[in-house]
């Protein structure tokens, strides 16, 4: 299992620049306690549960990278918007159980 989850720590780390990958290799010491290698056959030698760990980190990561511009976008077009300031729950028909 650690090799497929390996491939697809490699995969998701190719999906960030240079950058973003130089200031995931400072985060990464502070959470592993060592830097995480960009390369599958690496990523291999990691513990399972690390290798979870950091897949769900980095998957996290992409969401917010790549959704992060469209809720400030969604945000500003309602700016100005009228909504309602309360919500209200109606009750759950259990269809006569």
């Amino acid at each position: 299992m650690s090799g497929t989850k390996a491939e697809e720590a490699a995969a998701l780390l190719k999906r960030f620049s240079a950058e973003e990958k130089a200031r995931f290799a400072v985060m990464s010491v502070e959470v592993f306690g060592k830097p995480v290698p960009f390369t599958a056959e690496s990523l291999a030698e990691w513990d399972p549960q690390d290798l979870e760990t950091l897949c769900k980190i980095l998957g996290g990561m992409i969401l917010t990278k790549e959704h992060a511009p469209l809720l400030e976008i969604m945000l500003s077009d309602l700016k100005d918007a009228d909504l309602p300031s309360e919500v209200e729950f109606g009750r759950i028909d259990d269809g006569g159980r």
